[in-house]
């Protein structure tokens, strides 16, 4: 499943859309979900060159992390914590924070994090 449209979602909650990082931001997805982190390793450089702080850039670089796993799952959790901080709660937040708890071991606040995001979406649906 790519996550096109959440992007395009995240991308204009933020300051400016720079549209030159979307077809990259894709990029890394595709060559995630083939397994080819390096690859995606290097599109994210072309959106850090474009332009580093964007939301769409800083997304992309807290997928990277948890396809590559290890270290570079706290990388992504304190990334979509700043996301938390800054923007709405997001079912794409709260998710992304989940995996990452999960990776590191922490079910409760995944499961917690889970569970408000499954509320959120059922309250965006008028259920």
């Amino acid at each position: 499943m790519l996550l096109h449209l959440p992007c395009l979602y995240v991308c204009g909650q933020s300051r400016l859309c720079n549209l030159q990082c979307i077809p990259h931001a894709l990029n890394v997805q595709i060559f995630i979900k083939m397994h080819r982190s390096d690859y995606a390793e290097r599109q994210l450089r072309l959106m850090q060159q474009i332009d580093e702080d964007h939301t769409l850039t800083q997304l992309a670089n807290a997928w990277l992390n948890l396809a590559v796993g290890g270290s570079k799952i706290q990388e992504a959790y304190l990334i979509f914590q700043d996301f938390s901080e800054k923007y709405l709660m997001t079912g794409l937040i709260l998710n992304g924070k989940a995996v990452c708890c999960m990776h590191m071991g922490n079910f409760d606040e995944a499961e917690t994090l889970l569970l408000e995001a499954l509320n959120k979406a059922r309250s965006n649906c008028g259920n």
